[in-house]
């Protein structure tokens, strides 16, 4: 005679498969130290947001010159290599940041991009 437990058919996979999900318990608790009515843009000093505004802007000649140099700069140190991208592939998304620099000392900005 056979053992009765070997006769029984085994259980289905999607029931041994099936895992009761996790929700974590932890409660969201706001910054006390940065409340959210404090939060204000550290950007808004006069510097373009974007290429668009930079070439609008009456400093188009200054961005234009820092962002050659930084081309250049980029070039030089041979920090990339322009190939051609392949068949089925995304090229990154790049974009420019623009900021003026004070220093002490110098009461002329400098441009950086």
């Amino acid at each position: 005679m056979l053992d009765p437990q070997i006769q029984q058919e085994p259980e289905p996979l999607e029931k041994k498969m099936q895992v009761k999900l996790r929700r974590s318990e932890r409660r969201r608790v706001s910054s006390s130290k940065y409340p959210g009515q404090d939060y204000i843009t550290l950007t808004d000093n006069g510097e373009p947001h974007n290429f668009s505004e930079a070439m609008e802007s009456i400093e188009k000649g200054e961005w234009i010159k820092v962002m050659e140099e930084e081309m250049s700069s980029l070039h030089e140190n041979h920090t990339y290599d322009l190939v051609e991208l392949p068949k089925g592939r995304k090229a990154l998304k790049n974009e420019w940041v623009y900021r003026l620099k004070t220093e002490k000392g110098s009461s002329r900005p400098r441009y950086k991009a």
